[in-house]
């Protein structure tokens, strides 16, 4: 899908496959984690476990405003979920040792050419993060140098919320100093594109193998 033809004044960007990508899947990062500890499981056995742990995850009751705070409690009782699914009540120091390895911001990497492209499109207006990513993701940004060029970098979970929600929109919009049809969101989710449509922004997908810099058509060369 395109964006609209109207020249966008400032940026929003999600994180998960856009700036920063997540190789190993749960269920390899459980394995591994787990290992460690001496705990090793057939891949199905787990497989069905990290179902009842991702069922927990997903639900929208559990993201009450503040819950960002106490996101390393989140992390342990998800793998603590998942351990007790597979018949194991490990002793506190374990679950955590184990969540400590599986939490998804230590296996973050930026996508291809992500610093470039954010310097570059910085120089067309302010640009900012708004993403359903865990708050967490904000030090993984740090730490690859991708915080540097932004206005903003805004978590819905801080404020209890979750795109598509309207006023996450709003709110990005609002905190970049624009209206939401000044704005072009930019993610590799379907559903968060449309949401942002929805409110007057434009919006651009990126797939798959796509640069980042090739989707908001800037130029990178040194």
């Amino acid at each position: 899908m395109g964006a609209d033809r109207r020249t966008a004044e400032g940026f929003l960007l999600d994180v998960p496959g856009v700036l920063l990508r997540l190789t190993p899947t749960p269920l390899e990062r459980f394995a591994y984690a787990a290992a460690t500890r001496g705990l090793t499981f057939p891949s199905a056995r787990l497989a069905a476990a990290l179902v009842v742990a991702d069922r927990w995850w997903g639900n929208p009751s559990r993201r009450r405003p503040g819950t960002a705070l106490r996101e390393w409690e989140d992390w342990v009782c998800y793998v603590g979920l998942a351990l007790q699914e597979l018949g194991i009540d490990p002793e506190e120091v374990i679950v955590e040792e184990v969540a400590a390895k599986v939490r998804a911001d230590r296996w973050l990497t930026p996508a291809p050419g992500a610093e470039q492209s954010l310097i570059a499109v910085a120089q067309r207006g302010p640009v900012g993060v708004l993403s359903n990513a865990l708050p967490s993701t904000r030090e993984a940004l740090d730490r690859h140098g991708l915080l540097q060029p932004l206005t903003c970098c805004l978590f819905s979970a801080e404020r209890g919320r979750q795109l598509p929600d309207a006023a996450e929109y709003v709110f990005g919009a609002a905190t970049l100093g624009l209206s939401a049809m000044q704005v072009t969101y930019v993610t590799a989710e379907a559903s968060l594109a449309l949401g942002a449509r929805k409110v007057g922004m434009q919006a651009l997908l990126v797939h798959g193998v796509q640069a980042l810099a090739e989707t908001l058509g800037v130029d990178t060369a040194p």
